[in-house]
């Protein structure tokens, strides 16, 4: 009687799978806010980062994209700028034909040279204006926009400053026509400019 010794294979044990990751949803801002009044925006002066005094009303003649913020601010700011930079190059030949203005909300610190070398880390014809600090708000006012200085808790930080993050489209003759939100596309800044520069 003859006895067959059985011989098994052992397939190896496969590892887990990895779970596939599940993508984290680009942030989608709210379309832009069109202004039908055309609302006409007071004068205003402050001082420019050549330390010149600078009127609202020096700017006529372009469409101005305005943003309130500061140079010491950690993301928001920082973000906007290149986004307008961004804008700026998807306008093409016609990004000499705007005015890019950078309002500080922080006159404490952002004096002119401050603002000089912020700039130019963006774009050195960006406009930078700074102020006394209710200057500015009153400025920021007439545009719905505020500021409020804030101590951080954990941080080295002296202060920082919570303000509001919407950029304004003002057409050529100085009145107030587009608000943009947030992170908002470039391109679409880009193209809501182009329209006010084709009227």
């Amino acid at each position: 009687m003859l006895a067959f010794a059985g011989v098994y294979f052992l397939a190896p044990t496969a590892a887990p799978a990895e779970p596939t990751p599940i993508p984290t949803p680009e942030p989608v801002a709210p379309p832009p806010t069109v202004l039908n009044d055309k609302r006409q925006m007071p004068d205003f002066t402050l001082t420019n980062q050549d330390g010149k005094p600078v009127k609202l009303s020096d700017l006529r003649g372009k469409p101005i994209i305005l943003f309130f913020g500061y140079t010491f601010c950690p993301d928001v700011c920082p973000l906007t700028l290149s986004e307008m930079l961004k804008a700026k190059k998807a306008l093409g030949g016609d990004g000499d034909k705007v005015q890019f203005v950078f309002v500080s909300v922080d006159g404490e610190r952002d004096t002119p040279e401050v603002l000089k070398n912020y700039l130019k880390l963006f774009d050195p014809t960006f406009i930078g204006l700074t102020g006394a600090p209710d200057d500015v708000r009153a400025v920021a006012s007439e545009y719905g926009a505020s500021f409020v200085k804030k101590k951080p808790e954990g941080t080295s930080a002296a202060y920082l400053i919570v303000h509001t993050s919407n950029t304004y489209l003002l057409d050529a003759q100085g009145r107030w026509r587009v608000r943009f939100s947030y992170m908002t596309k470039p391109e679409v800044i880009a193209q809501y400019t182009k329209n006010l520069l084709s009227e």
